[in-house]
Parts: C-alpha cells; sequence; structure tokens
C-alpha cells in the first residue's frame, strides 16, 4: 500500500510502566525505534521493561495511529 510513516515521541503512560517492549509492538505497524531513560538514549530489545519517566521514540505506520492510542491508552479525542 501507500501507507505513510510518522515518528512519534510520547511519555510512557502509568499502565505501561513494568510491561514489554513487545507489548507495544506490532509487527510492520508499531516499532519501539528508541527509549530515552535518564537523558541516555538506547535501542531496546522485544523484552525491556518500560519504567517511569522514559520517553518512547515509536515508528508508526499513519494507518496504525488509532490503534496506536488505544495501546497507549489514550480516548477518543485525546
Amino acid at each position: 500500500g501507500n501507507s505513510e510513516v510518522c515518528v512519534v515521541t510520547v511519555e510512557v503512560p502509568s499502565q505501561l510502566v513494568g510491561r514489554m517492549v513487545k507489548s507495544l509492538t506490532i509487527t510492520g505497524e508499531i516499532s519501539v525505534a528508541a527509549i530515552t531513560r535518564r537523558g541516555e538514549a538506547f535501542i531496546p530489545l522485544l523484552g525491556t521493561e518500560f519504567k517511569t519517566d522514559d520517553l518512547l521514540h515509536l515508528v508508526v505506520l499513519t494507518s496504525s495511529m488509532d490503534q496506536l492510542k488505544s495501546l497507549l491508552g489514550y480516548g477518543e479525542g485525546g
């Protein structure tokens, strides 16, 4: 298809703290490209756990943005 890709940076929502990167990963649609933690950026593994105050750098198909929002717990219009 003609999908475009967005790079999105969000602070980790509280409900994802302690969960693993794989819980936010959808192959070919949503990927955690990097995490900034305490000022240090790194490329996470699927088993990397999210920690409080992490900044998540996500690569997302534009067609999957709504799915990302629901994974992050953002309600409608939020």
